[in-house]
């Protein structure tokens, strides 16, 4: 019995032994992270956990923390991005609104220059013709030279309706030309605001892909320290196991030792009690009752 507890205490004594898990077999069990497992936290609330075992969960468990952290600085990147592609819809449409509005102001103007060229034509056409024959009528009651004259008015008249063309014209075509300058600067700003934004969507995109890149790496740490903590777990579970064991071999040697003795003390209190009863019964006999019950306040005897 002896030897055996000591190869027992040897053993335990010994190094644990290095595990090596079947990962085929793990991923048939599926079995997930050690660290969120509800029966993982119960079993540990009465086994101490080992240094290696802490060290381990608290690497997986900051790996889990970046994740998140990572998880929530993409989600305000998508939010972002989406507000910014809204924001490029927007330019875009209030630009070809404004090409729009600045086609129609254009063929607006134009439309008008015709007219109004027309209409002083027109009018420097019936002006000519009036005054040519108001000219021939005073030609013939006042001569010659008041033809002269007449015809002169009607030239310099010919020339006032003309410039005014020309300055209706002008101020048609610097209209026209305000117009369109204000239209170029407008597009040129909704251009640049959607450059922008393109290289906003670009920055964002970049960020995306470094963070689904560090999110990958932690989640392959994850997983190769989640089969590291189960192997390290394994090999401890087992050497308490075997420590325990050794404990409770070591207990019931003591219980069975303690049950032995306990055994031979009851039979010799057994046998003192007889043995007590038949010598009172002897002397009680022998010397009789009052002299017993003298002797009894004289040596106590209960």
């Amino acid at each position: 019995m002896k030897k055996f507890q000591l190869s027992k205490r040897i053993g335990s004594l010994l190094p644990q032994k290095k595990v090596s898990l079947d990962k085929r077999e793990l991923r048939k069990s599926g079995i997930g992270l050690l660290v969120e497992d509800e029966r993982w936290d119960r079993l540990f609330s009465t086994v101490k956990k080992s240094s290696s075992i802490i060290k381990t969960e608290k690497t997986i468990r900051d790996c889990l923390g970046e994740k998140t952290r990572l998880q929530m600085e993409r989600n305000i990147n998508q939010a972002e991005k989406q507000f910014t592609l809204n924001r490029i819809i927007e330019l875009t449409g209030a630009g070809n609104a404004s090409a729009g509005k600045a086609g129609a102001i254009n063929a607006g103007s134009g439309s008008a220059n015709t007219n109004n060229t027309g209409a002083v034509i027109t009018n420097t056409g019936n002006t000519g013709a009036s005054n040519a024959s108001a000219g021939n009528s005073y030609a013939s009651s006042a001569g010659a030279d008041n033809t002269k004259a007449g015809n002169i008015e009607v030239s310099n008249t010919k020339v006032s309706n003309t410039d005014r063309a020309n300055n209706i014209d002008r101020a048609s075509n610097i209209e026209a030309g305000d117009t369109a300058t204000s239209y170029a600067g407008a597009k040129k700003t909704v251009q640049e605001n959607v450059v922008a934004c393109e290289a906003k969507i670009r920055e964002i995109d970049e960020r995306d892909s470094r963070i689904q890149q560090r999110s990958d790496e932690l989640e392959i740490m994850i997983n190769k320290n989640n089969y590291l903590l189960l192997e390290n777990a394994v090999s401890y579970l087992y050497q308490y196991m075997i420590n325990s064991q050794t404990r409770v071999s070591d207990l019931d040697d003591q219980i069975a030792d303690m049950r032995d003795g306990l055994k031979k003390r009851i039979d010799e209190r057994a046998t003192l009690a007889e043995s007590v009863n038949e010598t009172y019964n002897f002397l009680h006999g022998l010397l009789g009752a009052k002299q017993i019950e003298s002797l009894d306040i004289h040596y106590t005897l209960e």
